[in-house]
């Protein structure tokens, strides 16, 4: 089996993220948009977490829910979380 690309995003408050690379919609790279918390922003999104648009479309996926928060002109979906784990040494592990 050959595995998949992955992105990985990691906050200021060092949560770290793994999603598939490819956006759910149409394949475009996750690892080249923009990962935002909305607690940086005022009223962006309001309930959702931290978020990562997909820079061909502009949908917006929650990184903790996976959830498509943001879509316009098309349906909504869900990217694929992938489990991580950060070792004491600041390795991350991405399953």
């Amino acid at each position: 089996r050959r595995p998949r690309a992955t992105a990985v995003f990691a906050t200021r408050a060092d949560e770290v993220f793994a999603i598939d690379a490819a956006c759910p919609h149409a394949g475009h790279k996750l690892s080249s948009g923009h990962c935002v918390d909305p607690s940086d922003i005022e009223d962006l999104l309001p309930g959702a977490g931290v978020v990562v648009s997909c820079p061909a479309h502009s949908y917006i996926y929650d990184l903790r829910s996976g959830d498509c928060v943001s879509a316009i002109g098309g349906g909504r979906g869900r990217c694929v979380k992938r489990p991580v784990k950060v070792l004491d040494d600041g390795t991350i592990l991405v399953r």
